[in-house]
């Protein structure tokens, strides 16, 4: 499998959103979030919109941690999107699985 390394762009960015928006269940959100990090990397801000996509912790978390490997951006993954995060063990959890 290659290695994506081109950010989603803008139009994609709001198709995944629009795809994401449609869907009710988490495990088909999470789904298409990985498919789209196979082919995308991402900005931080990008990581933060998609993590405001889905509707539970659980999905929010794993959103995040699938992401951060695709960050273009990695140094401003904490602040822009674990500041996101309400809850110390959602943040806890996401740092752990990290490495952070």
């Amino acid at each position: 499998r290659t290695m994506a390394t081109t950010t989603i762009s803008q139009k994609d960015l709001s198709n995944l959103k629009e795809q994401l928006s449609r869907m009710h269940k988490d495990k088909d959100r999470i789904r298409l979030v990985t498919a789209a990090a196979d082919s995308f990397m991402f900005t931080s801000d990008q990581v933060r919109q998609l993590v405001d996509m889905q509707h539970f912790g659980d999905s929010k978390n794993q959103t995040a941690i699938l992401l951060h490997p695709k960050t273009v951006d990695p140094e401003n993954f904490e602040k822009l999107v674990m500041t996101n995060f309400q809850f110390q063990e959602d943040i806890n959890e996401i740092k752990t699985a990290l490495g952070l």
